[in-house]
C-alpha cells in the first residue's frame, strides 16, 4: 500500500472493494481478466522452501508464484483498507497506517500499552496462520462487513490460501488472520475488562498486562478462550512477569517503568556488524581487481545493517546519541580507504557477524 494513502483514501479504497461482489468487478478490482483470475484461484502455484528461526529449527515458506503474488498484493491493499475500519482496539500487528492516522499502529506502540504494568503475561499462537482454515477464510468473505455470495467467497479464499490453509509467505496471510482473530480478540478483550487488564495483539504474540497479579488460573482461561476460537498455545513461548522483574519483554522490545527499549546487545551487535562491514570493505579496496567492481554480498549486508538502524531509530529516536554515534560508524564504514595495504578475504564472511 502507498504510504501517502490517507484516512479518506482508505476508506475509499474499502468502498470500492466491498462494492465488487461479481466475478467481473472483483477482475476489475485485481487488474486481472476472469478467467485468469478463475485460473490463479483454481491452481494456485507456490515455491516451497526452508528458512532458518531464530529461537532454532526451520521455517517452512510457501512462496506464491509472481502472477499470483501481484495478484495478492493488489488484493492486501484492499482488505488492509477494509480491516482499518473494522479492527478491534488490541489488534497492532501488520497494519497499513494512513499517513494522517492520529493513533498508527505497529510494534511500538503495541508495547507502549503496556509500560508501566506491575504484571504482565505474554502467550504465543502456534502455527497462527496454518490454523486458519480455507473454510475459515470463506467465511470471512461471507460475513460483514463484505457479505459476499458464496461463489466470490469461495474464490478469494482459493486465491489466498494453499493446501487448505493460509500459506506462510502470502501477501495476503497477515491481514486475513487478523480478520479471522475479531472473534477471538473481542472475548479476550471481554476477558481483560473483566479482571482489568490491558490486552493488545500483534499477529500471534497477545499480551496481557495489569496491576494486580495475573495467576496461572487467569492463564488458563486465556488459553481455553484462545482454544474455543481455533487456535493453539505454543507453551514455550509463555512469558510471565512480576513487580520484581523491572525488564518485562513485548514483542522483542524492553517494556519499562516510562520507556521502550531495544533487546539487550542489539547496539552492541549492530556495532559489531558495521565493524565487520568495514574491514569487508577495506579488503575489498586492498585488491585492484575489486576496486571497482559491485559486491553483491558486501550490499546485501549494507542493506541489512541499514535495516536494522532503521529499527533502531523507530525505537529510540532519531535523536538518541547511541543511534546517531552507529550512523557516523556506519557513514565512516562505507568511505573507502585512503591507502589500500594487503588484506586477506577469508576471514570475511557472506552474513551479519552473531
Amino acid at each position: 500500500m502507498a504510504d501517502t494513502i490517507t484516512i479518506q483514501g482508505m476508506r475509499n479504497r474499502a468502498k470500492r472493494f466491498l462494492s465488487s461482489g461479481t466475478l467481473e468487478g472483483l477482475a476489475l478490482s485485481l487488474g486481472k481478466a476472469s478467467l485468469k483470475l478463475l485460473a490463479l484461484a483454481e491452481q494456485p502455484s507456490y515455491n516451497e522452501f526452508r528458512i532458518p528461526k531464530k529461537s532454532g529449527g526451520m521455517r517452512r515458506i510457501e512462496d506464491p508464484t509472481p502472477e499470483l503474488k501481484k495478484a495478492q498484493r493488489k488484493l492486501n491493499d484492499y482488505l488492509q483498507a477494509v480491516y482499518h475500519f473494522q479492527r478491534t482496539d488490541a489488534a497492532y500487528g501488520f497494519l497499513a497506517n494512513p499517513v494522517d492516522d492520529p493513533s498508527p499502529r505497529h510494534i511500538l506502540s503495541n508495547a507502549r500499552v503496556h509500560m508501566g504494568c506491575r504484571w504482565l503475561l505474554n502467550v504465543d499462537a502456534k502455527d497462527f496462520f496454518h490454523m486458519v482454515s480455507e473454510e475459515r477464510v470463506k467465511q470471512v468473505f461471507q460475513s460483514g462487513p463484505f457479505h459476499f455470495e458464496e461463489p466470490i467467497a469461495g474464490l478469494l479464499a482459493s486465491l489466498c490460501c494453499y493446501k487448505g490453509r493460509l500459506p506462510m509467505g502470502a501477501p495476503t496471510s497477515p491481514i486475513l488472520s487478523n480478520f479471522a482473530s475479531v472473534p477471538m480478540d473481542h472475548a479476550l478483550m471481554e476477558l481483560a475488562r473483566k479482571y482489568d487488564w490491558k490486552y493488545t495483539r500483534y499477529a500471534d504474540d497477545m499480551t496481557f498486562s495489569a496491576q494486580e497479579e495475573i495467576t496461572e488460573a487467569h492463564f488458563a482461561e486465556v488459553g481455553a478462550i484462545i482454544r474455543s476460537h481455533g487456535f493453539l498455545l505454543n507453551p514455550e513461548k509463555k512469558k510471565h512477569y512480576g513487580p520484581e522483574d523491572e525488564d518485562k519483554e513485548v514483542t522483542g522490545l524492553l517494556v519499562r517503568e516510562s520507556r521502550i527499549d531495544l533487546p539487550e546487545g542489539y547496539l552492541e551487535q549492530l556495532e559489531k556488524a558495521i565493524d565487520h562491514l568495514d574491514k569487508a570493505i577495506d579488503a575489498k579496496y586492498s585488491m585492484a581487481s575489486g576496486r571497482g567492481q559491485k559486491t553483491a554480498w558486501l550490499e546485501e549486508l549494507e542493506q541489512q545493517i541499514r535495516g536494522k538502524l532503521e529499527y533502531a531509530r523507530q525505537i529510540l529516536g532519531e535523536g538518541d546519541l547511541l543511534y546517531l554515534d552507529l550512523v557516523v560508524q556506519l557513514d565512516e564504514a562505507l568511505t573507502p580507504p585512503d591507502y589500500y595495504g594487503p588484506m586477506a578475504w577469508l576471514d570475511f564472511g557472506y552474513a551479519l557477524p552473531k
